[in-house]
């Protein structure tokens, strides 16, 4: 609460009362799936154009592109991906993502992508936004973030569910398991760092070693 009142300029930074207080730190345990069940959640048989379908198709599209954040991959529009590559900049930290589309990712894209014209640029992919909407509101696209990433995660849950997986998922996990999966590969942290996108390697080991 004081931290939206510092935000939104009812009180004064100066006033904040917490800055001696920390509050004290438990390992904590970042749900990551394996590749097998990554595959499973991909091959679950869902209704096509509901909500769980949807969540699950971003989930695993999220997991094959690096990683990819909900908000970014919530702003995904057409002309993000196009030449077979998918390019976009990271919202939360600038990051340049320049990537070969995988035959996985396009397999998804067929399911959303006009089929007798060129999709528009502008256009949102999986069409949990809008283009009509105006979205450069802050307190309104914030809104609307966490909105959305409380239904596809109380989605992904149900169709995580249904193939009889236990982990409790959610779609950062998605971020996760595509580090886990790089780590049982072979690649190196800083490898890995640079595929995730993180501006330093602290992140980075913080997934991977918990």
């Amino acid at each position: 609460i004081f931290n939206d009142a510092i935000r939104e300029e009812h009180i004064d930074r100066s006033l904040y009362p917490f800055n001696k207080f920390t509050i004290p730190s438990e390992k904590s345990y970042k749900t990551k799936l394996l590749y097998d069940q990554i595959k499973d959640l991909e091959g679950a048989k869902l209704k096509k154009g509901q909500r769980r379908w949807d969540s699950r198709n971003m989930f695993v599209f999220a997991f094959y592109a690096r990683g990819m954040r909900f908000r970014d991959i919530l702003q995904l529009t057409w002309g993000k991906v196009k030449n077979g590559r998918l390019r976009y900049i990271m919202e939360k930290t600038g990051h340049l993502v320049d990537m070969e589309l995988l035959p996985q990712m396009n397999d998804i894209l067929d399911h959303y992508r006009p089929e007798e014209e060129e999709p528009d640029p502008e256009d949102y992919v999986f069409l949990f936004f809008q283009k009509e909407k105006d979205y450069t509101d802050k307190k309104f696209f914030e809104n609307q973030v966490s909105s959305k990433n409380s239904l596809v995660n109380g989605k992904i849950k149900e169709v995580a569910k249904k193939v009889d997986i236990e982990e409790n998922v959610s779609f950062h996990v998605a971020r996760h398991s595509f580090a886990y999966h790089c780590l049982k590969e072979g690649k190196d942290g800083y490898t890995i760092k640079d595929l995730l996108g993180h501006q330093d390697n602290r992140a980075t080991m913080q997934i991977l070693k918990s």
